[in-house]
């Protein structure tokens, strides 16, 4: 059995919550005349960069941006051992999947507290210069 793979008009559907077939987002649905929103249309996407030392900004920010109603990607971990990141060996992967996540936003935003910008920091603020990104800084 071929399974069908999804293409831009699937994207586009969703389930009606009122009556349960799928139907196109952001119009009503054909059955029950349900208004289907997309809350995803018209949504900015801003991507965290920064130290993770500053872990409790990033929360602080993440909380700001989701309350003004902006898609926040961010870091994934900020779990360091008593020598260091515990995932040292995973350094330039996590890095590169970093920058995916710039590719994703709209714009980007630094943390920046009292000016500081590490290696990595720098690298993600010069790629996303690169890729025509608006960058912001929190200092």
């Amino acid at each position: 059995m071929e399974i069908p793979q999804p293409t831009p008009k699937h994207w586009a559907m969703t389930i009606c919550q009122m009556c349960g077939i799928w139907t196109q987002r952001n119009r009503k649905c054909h059955l029950c005349e349900t208004p289907i929103p997309d809350m995803a249309i018209g949504k900015e996407i801003v991507v965290l960069c920064g130290s993770t030392r500053f872990y409790l900004l990033y929360d602080e920010m993440n909380l700001k941006f989701t309350l003004e109603g902006k898609i926040v990607l961010s870091i994934g971990t900020v779990h360091q051992g008593d020598h260091g990141s515990v995932f040292e060996d995973k350094k330039v992967m996590l890095d590169e999947l970093h920058k995916r996540k710039i590719d994703l936003a709209d714009w980007v935003f630094v943390i920046n507290k009292d000016g500081y910008i590490g290696e990595s920091t720098r690298s993600e603020i010069d790629y996303a210069r690169s890729m025509g990104k608006q960058i912001r800084y929190l200092e």
